[in-house]
């Protein structure tokens, strides 16, 4: 068995949920913005845009740890 880091820049599922998330939150502020209910001085816009950002790189640090254990 060999000891690995749990390092969440070291570890690939933490960037692909990252871009997940970066996806996620173009998408939201696309639709939100064609909707015209956004404007950028809403304290809500940085939650809309950096929300599924931390939340897709938490998601795939999870995912990717699980995998880890789960394959050693």
């Amino acid at each position: 068995m060999s000891k690995h880091s749990y390092h969440p820049f070291k570890m690939h599922g933490s960037y692909i949920g990252l871009v997940l998330g970066f996806v996620l939150s173009y998408f939201t502020l696309v639709a939100l913005s064609v909707v015209g209910e956004f404007s950028l001085l809403k304290p809500t816009a940085f939650l809309v845009i950096f929300a599924p950002l931390v939340v897709g790189f938490l998601l795939g640090w999870g995912f990717h740890s699980v995998v880890r254990v789960m394959r050693d």
